[in-house]
């Protein structure tokens, strides 16, 4: 609202705004703060967790984290397959029926060899570097689990 007599604004008025959003934004930034801090000691707890795994049951902290990796994407996958309505969601079922099996096919194996080369996936970077720090570290079990494709590790634990 404009003073009586003037064209401008009040400045009290105008300056009580400023005030009370920055005062805002500085509750912003101290909330920000405490949970990047708790975020830092879970991440910490975490590691905790897979060094405990090694240490305690010699599991492969690298092997720990490509599953868990791999878990993580299956979640987004179940989200973005949830959302789909009826009519989609049995479209899509239909579709994976029809490329079930086709990886050992002649089309199939080119189409995973395209894949693979192409690393446009996320997993098969995650499964490349899994190997190249394997190898550094010549840890077989390693290589023997990533020489496998995915969906030969899937059709391996459905068995």
């Amino acid at each position: 609202m404009t003073v009586q007599g003037h064209n401008g604004f009040d400045s009290e008025v105008v300056q009580n705004y400023i005030r009370r959003h920055e005062n805002i934004a500085s509750q912003i930034l101290s909330v920000k703060g405490r949970a990047m801090k708790e975020i830092q000691d879970l991440k910490a707890d975490q590691g905790s967790v897979l060094d405990e795994a090694k240490d305690t049951h010699g599991i492969p902290k690298k092997l720990l984290k490509l599953i868990l990796k791999q878990r993580e994407f299956e979640r987004k996958i179940d989200e973005l397959t949830e959302d789909l309505d009826d009519d989609d969601g049995d479209t899509y079922d239909q579709m994976l029926l029809a490329i079930q099996g086709m990886e050992d096919t002649p089309l199939g194996q080119a189409a995973l060899a395209g894949t693979k080369s192409k690393a446009d996936d996320g997993q098969t970077d995650i499964e490349e570097l899994a190997k190249a720090k394997a190898s550094e570290e010549g840890d077989g079990e390693v290589d023997a689990f990533l020489d496998k494709t995915h969906a030969e590790r899937v059709a391996a634990s459905a068995e």
